[in-house]
């Protein structure tokens, strides 16, 4: 077991995030990316320093690291910790009638079977029971159950998911309103535009989760910061900082094949595979989930960034135990801890 820090960012009201450059009249929010949280500290480090030095000491601290965040995830309001749901772990809902439903939990092996995909031999995912497994309600993993599937050699397992996927710590609100010509949004300059937008709504006390080392948790008090604007209309949201302890990041084992779970999203120019020979040939099978669009916000030229294309988190990679050391998912914005992962245990 390991103490680790984790940031929380509790939102005060609602909260949304766009992954399109342009207004549309129509908004549903996405999941946030880590460079939102990057950006939403480095804006409110900027605030208090009101210098024009400060981006320059934005960029040094981003290529140097000397903060690092590893995340988002979902806390609740007692700090609860849920993270997307590994892609290769199933459900198999049982209903004896309407009121009475029982969910077995199957985890995802790679077989002997292998397909080609991009030039790479790739085995097949198997799973002990096939018949009418889906994802059905299922999109996040308490951080014991990921502890206990991590772990585990059991092709069934007993887990909790579906009772806390009904009581998550926020809900998916739509909103209503009327867009303005503001130069930037262009609309009816008469009458305006009516749009709809989805938003995050937490229960009071709970928020995203980030997590920290020392130096980042030192750089937050040095500098005061308690408070950041995160998404769409930079929503105020509250810091605090409090300590875990987790086997999460343990890599004993006596599996020659790992999984490698994606804490973070990863960033391949091949799409979900890598380009280089070198990582290619050391990943024997993938389940991963359908690549998603993303942006951020560009703090020095002060617009968005540009979009791209990610292998979400929750995407499992699997490699020979030999090979772990110093492998690196993602191919571009390593220095946002992007490719971060951890080690699922017993996959063979």
């Amino acid at each position: 077991m390991s103490k680790v820090k984790v940031l929380k960012f509790i939102p005060i009201d609602w909260v949304s995030f766009r992954k399109s450059k342009s207004f549309s009249t129509f908004e549903n929010t996405i999941f946030p990316n880590i460079k939102t949280f990057y950006g939403a500290i480095f804006s409110a480090y900027f605030r208090k320093k009101g210098t024009k030095d400060a981006i320059k000491e934005i960029e040094k601290m981003i290529g140097e690291k000397l903060i690092n965040l590893i995340g988002p995830f979902i806390v609740s309001e007692r700090n609860e910790i849920y993270f997307r749901k590994p892609a290769n772990l199933k459900l198999r809902k049982i209903c004896k009638n309407e009121n009475s439903c029982e969910y077995e939990y199957y985890k995802g092996f790679p077989s002997q079977d292998s397909f080609v995909v991009d030039n790479v031999s790739l085995r097949y995912i198997k799973y002990s029971n096939i018949d009418n497994l889906s994802e059905e309600g299922i999109s996040f993993i308490s951080l014991n159950d990921l502890e206990t599937f991590k772990k585990s050699s059991d092709k069934k397992l007993y887990l909790n998911l579906h009772k806390y996927n009904k009581n998550l710590p926020f809900s998916i609100e739509r909103k209503v309103g009327i867009a303005l010509d503001n130069k930037k949004r262009m609309v009816d300059k008469e009458h305006g535009a009516f749009y709809l937008l989805s938003t995050y709504r937490f229960r009071d006390g709970a928020g995203f989760g980030i997590f920290i080392d020392e130096k980042t948790e030192q750089f937050l008090n040095q500098n005061k910061i308690n408070t950041v604007n995160i998404g769409s209309k930079g929503r105020l949201a509250k810091l605090e900082i409090f300590e875990i302890e987790t086997d999460l990041f343990s890599k004993e084992s006596r599996s020659k094949i790992k999984g490698l779970m994606l804490l973070t999203p990863a960033v391949f120019r091949n799409g979900f595979l890598p380009r280089s020979e070198y990582i290619r040939q050391k990943i024997v099978a993938v389940c991963n989930y359908k690549p998603e669009i993303y942006s951020g916000w560009d703090l020095k030229k002060n617009k968005p960034g540009k979009m791209f294309r990610i292998v979400p988190p929750g995407s499992v990679f699997f490699a020979e135990e030999k090979y772990l050391e110093n492998l690196e998912l993602t191919e571009e914005f390593n220095e946002y801890n992007y490719g971060k992962f951890i080690v699922l245990e017993n996959c063979e």
